[in-house]
Formats: C-alpha cells, structure tokens, sequence
C-alpha cells in the first residue's frame, strides 16, 4: 500500500486492503482493529468466526459413520424379519450393544469441544448426529416392503418421526454434553497442576 494513503475497508469495515489481497481487519479476538497502518482497540469487541478445530471435524465424522452401522444393520434385518415382524431377543441385545457403543463414541466430540471451549459448536455437532439417525429411521421405514393391497408407510413413517424425535435428540446430545463437560474439566485441572 502506498504511504500515506488511507486504508480501503469493505463496507461491513470487517476487511482491508493492502493494494494487493484482503486481509482481515480484525484480530482473531475481536479486540483490535486495523486502520490500515496499525492496531488500535476496536470500538465494540466483534465476534470474528474461527474454523471447526480438525480434531472435531475428523471425530465428528468418524462418529456419524459409526451411528450409520445400528441403523444400516436395522434396514437389512427388516428385510429379513419374520412374517410376524418380530425381532429375537439374541437380536435386539445385538443390536442394542451396537448402537449403545456407537452413541457413546460422542464423548469424543464433546471431549474435544469442552477442551477448546468451542461450546457454540455442540448444537451443530448434535444436529449432525441426530439428522443423520433420523434420516436412517425414515429410509428403513420406507423401505420396508409392503404386503399386496396395504397402504404406503408414509403417514406411519411420519408419526414414527415425531415420536422418536426427542428421544433421538436426546440420547446423541447426552454423551456429547457428558464429553464437553469432561474436556472442560480436564482442560481445567491441567491449568490448576501447571
């Protein structure tokens, strides 16, 4: 930038330019602002948007593949259910210690949120989880073959819906809150013994 000449903010003042890219005018805080040739304390602290951290990308991601196996394993045994519709009690232990052990992998996500102190990511991580089991529920039931003459499972499929909903919610949100709880209490009791 030529000396001298004043600073080119965008409209929202949030950028600046230096004559050759746009670089952010605030600091990562929120506290500085750039005029252009130096910082000074901003008017109002602005909350500047921070990428995911990795770590919860990858678990994030790793967990929703995880939740897919109970889901998956349950659209492949309806096909396979009895004329009756019932599942054994073999089967539905077996199928309960999987899910059971693929919610609990979200104390890991949470871990990582609590330790970072990203507390603003826990609802998009919840509703990652919980869209991704619902949109499960909704392909098994409509996949569920229908016998010659009964209706779609559509209004059936969506009653299910509204029933299961908060339960669902409920149950992927737990560990994650019992995780960020866990990282923020960790992260904690390091700080206090250094």
């Amino acid at each position: 930038m030529a000396e001298g000449a004043p600073a080119q903010h965008s409209a929202n003042r949030v950028w600046w330019w230096s004559g050759d890219e746009w670089y952010p005018a605030y600091s990562p805080d929120g506290r500085w602002w750039f005029n252009g040739s130096e910082w000074q304390p901003a008017n109002a602290p602005r909350r500047v948007p921070q990428p995911w951290p990795q770590p919860l990308v990858v678990l994030t991601i790793a967990w929703c593949a995880v939740l897919s196996i109970g889901p998956l394993i349950v659209v492949f045994a309806v096909r396979r259910l009895p004329p009756d519709g019932s599942l054994s009690h073999h089967e539905f232990v077996r199928f309960f210690w999987i899910y059971g052990a693929s919610v609990l992998i979200g104390l890991l996500p949470g871990f990582v949120i609590g330790w970072r102190k990203r507390w603003s990511l826990l609802p998009a991580v919840g509703a990652i989880a919980t869209g991704l089991v619902l949109a499960w529920y909704i392909i098994a039931a409509l996949s569920e073959p229908l016998a010659p003459g009964e209706p779609d499972n559509d209004i059936g499929t969506g009653a299910g819906l509204a029933i299961i909903f908060f339960p669902v919610t409920a149950l992927h949100v737990a560990p994650l809150l019992l995780g960020a709880t866990s990282g923020a209490l960790a992260r904690r009791s390091r700080a206090v013994r250094a």
